[in-house]
């Protein structure tokens, strides 16, 4: 899913209907400074990667590689 790679490394995935889970990730977050800090410059970092001039490239490529098949 893309919410993989949006997250990237730091990312937590759950099942949306455990409940303890999501008790249990929010309660970490709210009281973990340290965990808390840890996801925020890891997101921060993450986010990097993500930028017009990359989205621009592989749009491109794409659009190439679409077009090449259609050319043969």
């Amino acid at each position: 899913s893309a919410l993989r790679e949006v997250m990237g490394p730091i990312g937590k995935l759950m099942e949306p209907s455990d409940v303890s889970a999501w008790r249990d990730a929010m309660h970490r977050v709210a009281l973990d400074d340290d965990y808390r800090n840890e996801l925020a410059a890891g997101g921060i970092a993450h986010s990097q990667q993500f930028n017009w001039p990359r989205a621009a490239q592989e749009t491109i490529a794409v659009y190439r590689k679409v077009l090449n098949r259609a050319a043969q």
